[in-house]
């Protein structure tokens, strides 16, 4: 337990706080508010996309990421390559989670 402790520094911490919080609001279906990111933006959005199927995308997206955050803190430092797959998996999550959103969301 120790080692896990020493390998966790405060940047991953607040990082995996944050993504495993909005992936708890999220599928729990209360995250709806974090779509709306503006006044003239969310109009546009609202009327673009179904909130509901959003919600629930993003939702694995974030929970994806959470998953690669802690496979982070736990692997980084015991596997060298690891340094590299991050970054990679961030970008695919991403890329392919946008897609995911623009091509099954719309009503």
């Amino acid at each position: 337990m120790a080692d896990i402790m020493a390998t966790m520094n405060a940047w991953d911490i607040f990082v995996l706080v944050i993504l495993a919080g909005s992936t708890i609001l999220m599928m729990s279906g209360k995250g709806g508010f974090l779509l709306k990111n503006g006044k003239s933006s969310s109009k546009q959005f609202l009327d673009e996309y179904d909130e509901k199927k959003t919600t629930r995308v993003l939702s694995v997206i974030l929970l994806l990421l959470t998953i690669l955050e802690v496979l982070n803190i736990f692997f980084s430092e015991n596997i060298p390559n690891f340094l590299i797959i991050y970054p990679v998996g961030l970008a695919v999550i991403l890329v392919v989670g946008t897609i995911v959103v623009i091509k099954t969301c719309k009503k």
